[in-house]
């Protein structure tokens, strides 16, 4: 097994209509992103798409699968352990996977290299450890932690060079996001860090939303 978050009981419904929410807005945050670049032909614009597009797909296969988990749960008296595992692991690396796809391609944009074998080197680098640990949860948020600091700073020299508050809110928006995932960590065994790590992904990602808003009506 994975591992798994200790999550309120009270929180379950409402984690899954976020999970919802959170595919949602990285879904638009994806098609803004596209749109950008249908207009500008900005390669980085084209990737930041691909990034988000994945990380939309991670939440909402989790929504999906989490729902059919619990579906199971409601309508069957007894689940077998085999059948609550299989379930409950193939929600955690389905999102695992999407997520650090999106995350890679995000660092990989940032590197500014035209090669699809660093891309993908990249991306073995940062899923071959999750098949030799049990701690794969732990992991997963270290390793999304890493590589959002190494996007992070890029911003911050971005922000540092062109000072406006467009590359004011994306900066904070990764601020943001790298703090979620240590939220997340935590929430391996306090619960109550789990909500926290939400609230601060669901305003990482509407400022991310209102800093592409501003960019396409200017």
């Amino acid at each position: 097994m994975g591992g798994i978050y200790v999550i309120p009981q009270w929180f379950f419904s409402y984690d899954i209509v976020l999970n919802l929410i959170f595919g949602i807005i990285t879904g638009v945050v994806s098609v803004a992103s596209y749109k950008i670049y249908k207009l500008s032909l900005q390669r980085q614009s084209k990737l930041f798409s691909l990034a988000f597009l994945s990380i939309s797909v991670s939440y909402l296969l989790q929504a999906f699968l989490i729902f059919v988990l619990f579906s199971k749960l409601s309508l069957q008296s007894t689940i077998s352990f085999f059948s609550f595992t299989f379930w409950l692991n193939l929600t955690l690396y389905a999102h695992i996977l999407f997520f650090l796809v999106g995350i890679t391609t995000l660092a990989y944009m940032i590197l500014g290299v035209r090669s699809m074998r660093v891309y993908i080197l990249l991306s073995l680098i940062t899923l071959a450890p999750f098949l030799i640990t049990e701690s794969k949860l732990y992991l997963f948020h270290l390793l999304s932690a890493v590589l959002l600091i190494y996007v992070l700073c890029h911003y911050i020299l971005h922000f540092w060079e062109k000072k406006n508050k467009r590359n004011l809110f994306i900066m904070l928006a990764f601020g943001l996001f790298l703090l979620s995932q240590f939220f997340f960590m935590f929430s391996i065994k306090e619960g109550f860090y789990y909500i926290v790590g939400d609230v601060v992904s669901i305003l990482a990602y509407l400022i991310m939303i209102v800093n592409l808003v501003t960019i396409r009506r200017t």
